[in-house]
Protein backbone atom coordinates (compact mmCIF):
# COMPACT_ATOMS: atom_id res chain seq x y z
CA UNK A 1 0.00 0.00 0.00
CA UNK A 2 1.44 3.41 -0.97
CA UNK A 3 -0.19 7.17 -0.74
CA UNK A 4 -0.98 7.71 -4.30
CA UNK A 5 -2.65 11.48 -3.58
CA UNK A 6 -2.64 14.11 -1.34
CA UNK A 7 -5.78 16.69 -2.05
CA UNK A 8 -6.98 19.93 -0.50
CA UNK A 9 -10.81 20.63 -0.30
CA UNK A 10 -11.76 24.33 0.24
CA UNK A 11 -15.49 24.71 1.94
CA UNK A 12 -17.09 28.12 1.98
CA UNK A 13 -19.26 29.45 4.84
CA UNK A 14 -22.36 27.34 5.15
CA UNK A 15 -24.28 30.09 6.39
CA UNK A 16 -23.95 33.18 8.67
CA UNK A 17 -24.92 32.24 12.08
CA UNK A 18 -27.75 35.27 13.78
CA UNK A 19 -26.45 37.83 15.45
CA UNK A 20 -25.95 37.39 18.89
CA UNK A 21 -26.96 40.70 20.71
CA UNK A 22 -24.87 44.80 19.77
CA UNK A 23 -20.89 44.88 19.53
CA UNK A 24 -19.46 41.48 20.69
CA UNK A 25 -15.88 41.99 21.17
CA UNK A 26 -13.09 39.24 22.12
CA UNK A 27 -10.09 40.08 23.68
CA UNK A 28 -6.97 38.10 21.22
CA UNK A 29 -3.02 38.45 21.11
CA UNK A 30 -2.92 41.35 19.03
CA UNK A 31 -5.60 43.73 21.40
CA UNK A 32 -3.07 44.56 23.83
CA UNK A 33 -1.00 46.50 20.74
CA UNK A 34 -3.56 47.74 18.51
CA UNK A 35 -7.29 47.73 17.23
CA UNK A 36 -7.79 45.44 14.45
CA UNK A 37 -8.45 46.70 10.89
CA UNK A 38 -11.88 46.49 10.38
CA UNK A 39 -11.85 47.12 6.78
CA UNK A 40 -9.61 44.52 5.67
CA UNK A 41 -10.98 42.36 2.93
CA UNK A 42 -9.15 39.09 2.65
CA UNK A 43 -7.90 38.11 -0.86
CA UNK A 44 -10.32 35.35 -2.43
CA UNK A 45 -13.14 33.68 -1.20
CA UNK A 46 -12.96 33.29 2.64
CA UNK A 47 -12.20 29.26 3.44
CA UNK A 48 -14.14 28.12 6.10
CA UNK A 49 -13.22 24.56 6.46
CA UNK A 50 -10.11 22.90 4.85
CA UNK A 51 -10.21 18.95 4.39
CA UNK A 52 -7.38 16.95 3.26
CA UNK A 53 -7.77 13.71 1.76
CA UNK A 54 -4.85 11.31 1.60
CA UNK A 55 -5.86 8.40 -0.84
CA UNK A 56 -3.90 5.20 -0.99
CA UNK A 57 -2.94 3.10 -4.24
CA UNK A 58 -5.75 0.75 -3.35
CA UNK A 59 -8.38 2.47 -2.71
CA UNK A 60 -8.29 3.52 0.75
CA UNK A 61 -9.09 7.25 1.92
CA UNK A 62 -8.12 9.02 4.79
CA UNK A 63 -9.51 12.39 6.10
CA UNK A 64 -7.98 15.20 8.24
CA UNK A 65 -9.06 19.35 8.51
CA UNK A 66 -6.97 21.83 9.53
CA UNK A 67 -7.75 24.02 12.29
CA UNK A 68 -6.05 27.24 11.75
CA UNK A 69 -4.77 28.95 8.71
CA UNK A 70 -6.57 27.83 6.07
CA UNK A 71 -5.14 29.23 3.37
CA UNK A 72 -1.81 29.53 3.92
CA UNK A 73 -2.09 25.69 5.36
CA UNK A 74 -3.92 24.70 2.11
CA UNK A 75 -1.06 26.39 -0.14
CA UNK A 76 1.62 24.51 2.14
CA UNK A 77 -0.04 21.52 1.60
CA UNK A 78 -0.77 21.20 -2.47
CA UNK A 79 2.71 23.15 -2.79
CA UNK A 80 5.37 21.28 0.07
CA UNK A 81 3.98 18.84 2.09
CA UNK A 82 2.48 16.39 -0.44
CA UNK A 83 5.40 15.36 -1.99
CA UNK A 84 6.89 14.13 1.46
CA UNK A 85 4.42 11.60 1.55
CA UNK A 86 3.39 10.61 -1.87
CA UNK A 87 4.56 7.23 -2.83
CA UNK A 88 5.28 6.64 0.74
CA UNK A 89 4.12 3.71 3.19
CA UNK A 90 1.36 5.29 5.24
CA UNK A 91 2.37 2.61 8.06
CA UNK A 92 5.76 4.50 8.20
CA UNK A 93 3.67 7.41 10.03
CA UNK A 94 6.23 7.75 12.36
CA UNK A 95 8.78 8.49 9.94
CA UNK A 96 6.52 10.97 7.18
CA UNK A 97 5.73 13.05 10.27
CA UNK A 98 9.53 13.32 11.29
CA UNK A 99 9.95 14.17 7.23
CA UNK A 100 6.78 16.89 7.20
CA UNK A 101 8.10 18.33 9.77
CA UNK A 102 11.76 18.44 9.06
CA UNK A 103 11.23 19.59 5.37
CA UNK A 104 9.44 22.65 7.15
CA UNK A 105 11.80 23.69 9.93
CA UNK A 106 12.84 26.93 7.39
CA UNK A 107 9.43 28.36 8.09
CA UNK A 108 7.60 26.18 10.49
CA UNK A 109 8.17 24.25 14.16
CA UNK A 110 4.63 25.54 15.17
CA UNK A 111 1.87 27.64 14.07
CA UNK A 112 0.33 27.16 10.85
CA UNK A 113 3.20 24.66 9.42
CA UNK A 114 2.11 22.00 12.43
CA UNK A 115 -1.72 23.05 11.33
CA UNK A 116 -0.49 21.45 7.81
CA UNK A 117 1.02 18.36 9.17
CA UNK A 118 -1.53 17.70 11.42
CA UNK A 119 -4.65 17.41 8.70
CA UNK A 120 -2.03 14.70 6.48
CA UNK A 121 -0.82 12.85 9.81
CA UNK A 122 -4.77 12.30 10.88
CA UNK A 123 -5.68 11.49 7.54
CA UNK A 124 -2.50 8.85 7.82
CA UNK A 125 -3.92 7.24 10.78
CA UNK A 126 -7.10 7.33 9.21
CA UNK A 127 -6.20 5.16 6.47
CA UNK A 128 -4.46 2.94 9.02
CA UNK A 129 -7.56 2.28 11.04
CA UNK A 130 -9.55 1.18 7.86
CA UNK A 131 -6.76 -0.95 6.49
CA UNK A 132 -6.66 -2.60 9.82
CA UNK A 133 -10.38 -2.46 10.32
CA UNK A 134 -9.85 -1.24 13.60
CA UNK A 135 -10.99 2.50 15.08
CA UNK A 136 -7.87 4.68 15.71
CA UNK A 137 -8.19 4.58 19.12
CA UNK A 138 -7.26 1.24 19.46
CA UNK A 139 -3.41 1.21 17.14
CA UNK A 140 -3.40 4.38 19.96
CA UNK A 141 -3.45 1.71 22.76
CA UNK A 142 -6.99 1.33 23.11
CA UNK A 143 -10.09 2.66 25.00
CA UNK A 144 -9.65 4.04 28.47
CA UNK A 145 -13.27 5.38 29.52
CA UNK A 146 -16.71 4.55 27.85
CA UNK A 147 -18.00 8.52 27.48
CA UNK A 148 -16.00 12.10 27.39
CA UNK A 149 -18.19 14.97 28.93
CA UNK A 150 -18.35 17.78 26.63
CA UNK A 151 -19.09 21.01 27.16
CA UNK A 152 -20.52 24.20 25.49
CA UNK A 153 -17.68 26.35 23.85
CA UNK A 154 -19.61 29.21 22.37
CA UNK A 155 -20.65 32.41 24.49
CA UNK A 156 -18.02 35.25 22.81
CA UNK A 157 -18.90 38.84 24.93
CA UNK A 158 -21.04 40.71 23.87
CA UNK A 159 -22.43 44.01 25.48
CA UNK A 160 -25.94 42.93 25.24
CA UNK A 161 -25.96 40.68 28.39
CA UNK A 162 -29.36 39.77 28.02
CA UNK A 163 -28.94 37.88 24.89
CA UNK A 164 -25.58 35.97 26.79
CA UNK A 165 -27.38 35.19 29.40
CA UNK A 166 -30.06 33.34 26.93
CA UNK A 167 -27.25 31.58 24.70
CA UNK A 168 -25.79 30.46 28.45
CA UNK A 169 -29.24 29.41 29.50
CA UNK A 170 -30.22 27.80 26.25
CA UNK A 171 -26.90 25.12 26.61
CA UNK A 172 -28.14 24.34 29.85
CA UNK A 173 -31.39 23.33 28.62
CA UNK A 174 -29.86 21.38 26.19
CA UNK A 175 -28.69 19.54 29.02
CA UNK A 176 -24.55 20.38 28.97
CA UNK A 177 -23.03 20.30 32.65
CA UNK A 178 -20.26 22.90 31.65
CA UNK A 179 -19.75 25.61 29.29
CA UNK A 180 -16.87 28.14 28.53
CA UNK A 181 -17.26 31.76 27.76
CA UNK A 182 -14.50 34.28 26.05
CA UNK A 183 -13.37 37.37 27.77
CA UNK A 184 -14.06 40.30 25.56
CA UNK A 185 -11.55 43.42 27.12
CA UNK A 186 -8.00 43.05 28.07
CA UNK A 187 -4.88 46.02 29.26
CA UNK A 188 -6.30 48.27 27.00
CA UNK A 189 -9.61 48.74 28.44
CA UNK A 190 -8.33 49.37 31.68
CA UNK A 191 -10.13 49.25 34.68
CA UNK A 192 -13.28 49.76 33.38
CA UNK A 193 -12.41 46.78 31.03
CA UNK A 194 -11.77 44.72 34.20
CA UNK A 195 -15.31 45.58 35.34
CA UNK A 196 -16.98 44.18 31.95
CA UNK A 197 -15.29 41.31 31.97
CA UNK A 198 -16.93 40.21 35.58
CA UNK A 199 -20.24 41.80 34.16
CA UNK A 200 -19.77 39.12 31.72
CA UNK A 201 -18.63 36.24 34.12
CA UNK A 202 -21.43 36.92 36.46
CA UNK A 203 -24.11 36.95 33.82
CA UNK A 204 -23.49 33.62 32.92
CA UNK A 205 -23.28 32.26 36.19
CA UNK A 206 -26.47 33.78 37.20
CA UNK A 207 -27.76 31.92 33.65
CA UNK A 208 -26.33 28.28 34.25
CA UNK A 209 -26.85 28.41 38.25
CA UNK A 210 -24.12 27.18 40.94
CA UNK A 211 -23.95 23.71 40.07
CA UNK A 212 -22.76 24.02 36.66
CA UNK A 213 -19.13 24.61 35.62
CA UNK A 214 -17.93 27.29 34.00
CA UNK A 215 -14.63 28.18 32.38
CA UNK A 216 -13.45 31.39 30.63
CA UNK A 217 -11.02 31.78 27.61
CA UNK A 218 -8.38 35.22 27.29
CA UNK A 219 -7.32 33.91 24.05
CA UNK A 220 -3.39 34.79 24.82
CA UNK A 221 -5.14 38.37 25.15
CA UNK A 222 -3.62 39.79 28.68
CA UNK A 223 -0.28 40.56 30.61
CA UNK A 224 1.01 38.69 33.52
CA UNK A 225 0.44 41.44 35.81
CA UNK A 226 -3.01 42.29 33.74
CA UNK A 227 -4.16 38.39 34.18
CA UNK A 228 -3.55 38.76 38.19
CA UNK A 229 -5.27 41.66 38.77
CA UNK A 230 -8.30 40.28 36.79
CA UNK A 231 -8.46 36.75 38.23
CA UNK A 232 -8.21 38.14 41.51
CA UNK A 233 -11.01 40.60 40.67
CA UNK A 234 -13.05 37.39 39.40
CA UNK A 235 -12.36 35.25 43.05
CA UNK A 236 -12.61 38.32 45.16
CA UNK A 237 -16.40 39.22 43.71
CA UNK A 238 -16.87 35.08 44.19
CA UNK A 239 -16.80 34.32 40.42
CA UNK A 240 -15.15 31.04 40.96
CA UNK A 241 -13.71 29.54 37.75
CA UNK A 242 -13.14 25.80 36.55
CA UNK A 243 -9.90 27.32 34.91
CA UNK A 244 -8.76 30.74 32.84
CA UNK A 245 -7.58 29.13 29.54
CA UNK A 246 -4.50 31.07 27.94
CA UNK A 247 -4.57 34.70 29.63
CA UNK A 248 -1.22 35.05 28.26
CA UNK A 249 0.63 33.97 24.65
CA UNK A 250 2.28 30.73 24.79
CA UNK A 251 5.74 31.24 24.78
CA UNK A 252 5.37 34.08 28.06
CA UNK A 253 6.60 31.36 30.21
CA UNK A 254 7.62 32.73 33.23
CA UNK A 255 4.64 34.84 33.22
CA UNK A 256 2.54 31.92 33.64
CA UNK A 257 4.68 30.54 36.54
CA UNK A 258 3.95 34.32 37.96
CA UNK A 259 0.05 34.10 37.12
CA UNK A 260 -0.24 30.08 38.39
CA UNK A 261 1.98 31.47 41.90
CA UNK A 262 -0.44 34.58 42.30
CA UNK A 263 -4.21 33.43 42.15
CA UNK A 264 -6.10 30.06 43.12
CA UNK A 265 -7.75 29.88 39.48
CA UNK A 266 -6.64 27.33 37.38
CA UNK A 267 -4.90 28.18 34.93
CA UNK A 268 -5.06 26.27 31.13
CA UNK A 269 -2.87 26.95 28.12
CA UNK A 270 -0.66 24.99 25.84
CA UNK A 271 -3.40 24.51 22.92
CA UNK A 272 -1.92 27.08 20.43
CA UNK A 273 1.98 26.29 21.48
CA UNK A 274 1.40 23.45 18.89
CA UNK A 275 3.48 20.43 20.25
CA UNK A 276 5.58 18.86 17.70
CA UNK A 277 3.61 15.26 18.23
CA UNK A 278 1.79 13.54 15.76
CA UNK A 279 -0.43 12.60 18.75
CA UNK A 280 -1.32 15.97 19.42
CA UNK A 281 -3.11 15.77 15.87
CA UNK A 282 -4.78 13.00 16.63
CA UNK A 283 -6.18 13.83 20.58
CA UNK A 284 -7.63 17.76 18.49
CA UNK A 285 -9.55 15.02 16.52
CA UNK A 286 -10.85 12.88 19.01
CA UNK A 287 -11.88 15.66 21.09
CA UNK A 288 -13.72 17.34 17.57
CA UNK A 289 -15.36 13.88 17.38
Amino acid sequence: MRIAEVRTIALGSQGVPPPKGVGSVLVTPRSYLFEPHRDRVPGGPPIETLIVQVVTDDGLTGLGQVGAALGHARYSIDHHLRYCVLGADPWDVEVLWERMFRESMNYGRKGMALEAISAIDIAIWDILGKAAGLPTYKLLGGRTRERIRCYASRLYATEDLAALHAEARAFIDEGFTMVKQRFGYGPREGVAGMRRNVELIRTVREAVGPDVELAADAYMGWTPDYAIRMIRMLEDAGLDLAWVEEPLIPDDHEGYARVKAEVRTPISGGRSEEHTSELQSLAYLVCRL
